[in-house]
């Protein structure tokens, strides 16, 4: 059979998805069967699958071409899983427009293959920490912990700056909902080290100084305000554009707030 512009149907309704229904509307739809091409290359199939948008007004029709974009990347780790980028990159994909619509058992269950794939390669860390968001709004938040504690140890380290700024906003997030606000503290400043500008490491240590303050550790929120007042000063030695204007504008509104709190 020719690879090229192959059609064959591939039912979604391998996908799980939470069933959601909102108030005076009928459930929305997570399942369908639909005709996918599969194409010559893992990289033509990912080309094709990125234009399958989910452009309608109609809810359950958006979940539908999520989940028929999604289909058509499962072909990638089925045919060309010897090319690890881009079996990597096509689950990385899924999981986004999954979780990106709140189909978050179909997201837990593309997170579990993509974990078996990377193995114990430190890619798996990333996956990890999407389960574990994913866990989270699903409100397991016992399976949630132990996602993100094995997503923030081992190889964590070994990830790309990237990566890591991924998932210690997901991992803040989580322990903060849990109110560990100390642990979540601690995410937000590694983060800070792993943030591309002196404006993302000036917000990351605004987190982590308001999550010391909610933790009740003033010595922490002192360090943190010392950090994040030097971070601010950073940020202003080169050109802003309006929005980063007005972000600055806003921690230092922060910092003159928490100093006052702090007494320093």
């Amino acid at each position: 059979m020719a690879a090229s512009n192959l059609k064959h149907a591939i039912a979604a309704c391998l996908l799980f998805a939470a069933t959601m229904a909102w108030a005076d509307q009928a459930p929305l739809k997570t399942n369908g069967a639909f005709t996918i091409e599969v194409k010559a290359s893992a990289a033509e199939q990912f080309a094709y699958a990125s234009r399958i948008t989910a452009e309608s007004t109609d809810p359950s029709e958006r979940h539908l071409r999520v989940l028929q974009s999604v289909a058509a990347l499962e072909v990638i780790p089925k045919r060309w899983s010897a090319d690890r980028d881009m079996t990597l990159r096509a689950y990385r994909e899924m999981v986004a427009r999954l979780s990106g619509s709140n189909l978050h058992g179909n997201a837990i269950k593309i997170c579990d293959k993509a974990i078996a794939f990377a193995g114990k390669s430190p890619e798996a860390k990333v996956f990890l920490a999407s389960k574990g968001r994913s866990l989270m709004w699903l409100n397991r938040q016992d399976e949630a912990r132990t996602a993100f504690d094995a997503a923030t140890t081992g190889d964590f380290n070994k990830l790309a700056d990237f990566d890591k700024n991924a998932v210690l906003i997901d991992a803040t997030l989580f322990y903060e909902q849990a109110k560990k606000f100390d642990v979540a503290a601690k995410h937000a400043r590694s983060r800070a080290k792993v943030t591309s500008s002196e404006l993302g490491r000036a917000e990351a240590l605004r987190k982590a100084l308001e999550l010391s303050m909610k933790a009740n550790d003033k010595a922490s929120a002192i360090a943190d305000l010392a950090s994040l007042s030097h971070a601010a000063l950073n940020a202003r030695m080169r050109s802003l554009t309006p929005d980063e204007q007005e972000v600055l504008a806003r921690i230092d509104a922060s910092i003159a707030e928490y100093r006052k709190k702090l007494g320093v």
